[in-house]
């Protein structure tokens, strides 16, 4: 899910963002730039209802719910994330079958515990297994695997926001 934007102060509901957005009319900006203020202030964007589905109210109730939802919920919604092979729902589940299958994941001790660039890399060893994972937040980078190591999941190919996890 998106954070929600609020398009005027009606549709904010948290205090904190009100507030904000208040202090700034009171220190002499104007409408559109309190509401970036309280907009940066504003907790409602982490209280939004669940997105369930692409009905009405995003299937999480079946009448207007007191924190706006947000306009793209007919796209970006549970039901559609099941559908969606590579959808983040269905990464965080094969993430989780990963863990719960492989101890060194679950046991092991952390290692080599680096921040270079725009990736951030570690090592869990257990027993005599090794498992390394690379998350890259930067562009678009290649990863060379050291020899003998085994692709778990991802690929050597890292998008921005990806990540890529193998066996040494």
């Amino acid at each position: 899910m998106h954070n929600i934007i609020a398009q005027n102060i009606d549709e904010m509901v948290d205090i904190q963002g009100r507030t904000h957005y208040q202090l700034a009319i009171t220190e002499g900006k104007n409408s559109t730039e309190a509401l970036l203020e309280g907009n940066k202030h504003n907790r409602d964007k982490s209280r939004s209802p669940m997105q369930w589905n692409g009905n009405a109210f995003a299937g999480f109730s079946n009448a207007k719910t007191w924190i706006k939802i947000n306009p793209d919920y007919k796209k970006v919604n549970m039901a559609a994330y099941k559908t969606q092979k590579n959808s983040i729902l269905n990464s965080y589940k094969k993430l989780i079958t990963l863990r719960n299958k492989e101890k060194t994941l679950q046991y092991g001790d952390y290692e080599n515990l680096e921040l270079q660039g725009d990736q951030i890399s570690f090592t869990r060893s257990f027993q005599k297994d090794k498992i390394t994972l690379v998350i890259n937040f930067g562009s678009k980078t290649e990863i060379t695997l050291p020899a003998g190591a085994t692709l778990l999941m991802g690929n050597q190919f890292l998008k921005s926001n990806s990540f890529i996890i193998y066996r040494n």
